[in-house]
Formats: structure tokens, C-alpha cells, sequence
């Protein structure tokens, strides 16, 4: 709805918009002001329907809400998508933890992506491996060290029947102290017992030449 009225010479005419319900009952947007012509005492008015000239500004509230709502969605679902990108190798590698928590060696973090959480995926199944090597050192350290106990008390045992012959092996390691130790008192006692029979040996020559000498009649004198 869009009109201009005309008012009449010898109106105080000013200048200025309102917005008012016509005779018709629709809100209308109207704009006044004087005439600029010479010897013409008069007024313009022009206006329009409130619903035509907010249209534009309706379209553009409307495309605004469509839009502003498309990105909103957009965002979200972005949001999501990164977010399970992110969680996912995260909970991989908590599981893969918890697995290995269990005692399960064989366990490894998969390795899904090229950030700081591949990287830490990858330094996972390093420690991981690392542990499985000195575990299975250990054991090997573990095994070797009863065996060479057993070889010790075997060879204590022949000391202990009279085998002053006998020598532990000498390892690395506090054991290896214990070996050197026992051999040093092996030959210590050994060289005590060749000592203690050899002056048995020359006691008993001893006593031998002794009896001899007393067995032997001692000579007759002549008269």
C-alpha cells in the first residue's frame, strides 16, 4: 500500500516519519515534509504499507536464522567428528593399558593417527617393548644364577666328603664373591691337611727309627 497526499496552503508543514493504521486498518509507514517550491505553501506526505517496507529486512532476518542455523549444525557436527577422531585412538590406547595391566605382553596400541596421540600410541609399544626385553633378561639372569647356585652346592657337597680337589666356578656377581671365597678356603684347607700329613709322616718315621733303636742290643764289653 503506497500513496502521496498533498496538504493544503497556510499548514505549518515540518518534517518527520511515523507510523500509523490507516482508515483501511493497515499499519502504514509514512514520511512528510514541506514543498521547496517558490510562491507554494505546502507539504508532501508519502507513504507505505509497513508490511512492504520491512520486507526486505523480513527476507533478510529470515536468511539470517537459515544460515546462522546451517552453521550452527555445521559446527556441531564438525565438533563431533573431531572430537571421536580424537577419542578414539585415546580409548585405544587406554584399553591397550588396561590389557597389559592384566599381564598380556602381546598387547600393542594401534597406532591410528600422526599427532601427539600416534606419538604417544608409538612410545607406548616402545616401553612395552623395552619391558618385555628386560623381563626376559631378568629371567635369564634369574636362571642362570640358580644354576650356578646348584653347581656351588654340588661342589660344597664333594668338599664335604673329603674332595679337597673340587673348585666352584667363579661368575660375575655377589655368587661369584661367594665361589673365590670358598676355593680360597678349599686350598687353605687343603694345604693345612698336606702339612698335617706330612708331619704325621715324619712322626711316624720318627717313632719307627726310635723303635728300631730300641730294638737293637746294645754291644757286650770285652774283659
Amino acid at each position: 500500500i503506497c500513496g502521496v497526499s498533498g496538504v493544503g496552503a497556510g499548514a505549518k508543514i515540518g518534517k518527520g516519519e511515523t507510523i500509523y493504521v490507516n482508515k483501511r486498518g493497515f499499519a502504514v509507514l509514512g514520511a512528510y515534509g514541506p514543498l521547496s517550491i517558490p510562491g507554494v505553501d505546502a507539504g508532501l506526505v508519502v507513504n507505505i504499507g509497513a508490511e512492504e517496507a520491512f520486507a526486505s529486512a523480513y527476507r533478510l532476518r529470515d536468511t539470517i536464522l537459515v544460515v546462522g542455523g546451517g552453521i550452527m549444525l555445521v559446527v556441531v557436527l564438525v565438533s563431533l567428528f573431531f572430537a571421536r577422531k580424537i577419542s578414539r585412538p585415546i580409548n585405544e590406547l587406554a584399553t591397550a593399558a588396561a590389557v597389559i595391566a592384566t599381564g598380556n605382553n602381546e598387547m600393542r596400541a594401534p597406532v591410528l593417527t600422526g599427532d601427539e596421540v600416534g606419538v604417544a600410541a608409538r612410545e607406548f609399544n616402545k616401553m612395552i617393548e623395552a619391558r618385555i626385553t628386560s623381563q626376559a633378561r631378568a629371567d635369564e639372569e634369574n636362571q642362570r644364577l640358580q644354576a650356578d647356585i646348584r653347581e656351588l652346592l654340588m661342589v660344597v657337597s664333594d668338599a664335604a666328603d673329603g674332595d679337597m680337589t673340587v673348585r666352584a666356578k667363579v661368575t660375575d656377581g655377589a655368587l661369584g664373591n661367594v665361589a673365590d671365597a670358598f676355593n680360597l678356603m678349599i686350598e687353605n684347607i687343603g694345604e693345612l691337611i698336606h702339612a698335617v700329613q706330612n708331619a704325621a709322616t715324619r712322626v711316624n718315621a720318627a717313632a719307627l727309627e726310635m723303635k728300631g733303636s730300641a730294638e737293637t742290643p746294645a754291644p757286650v764289653a770285652s774283659v
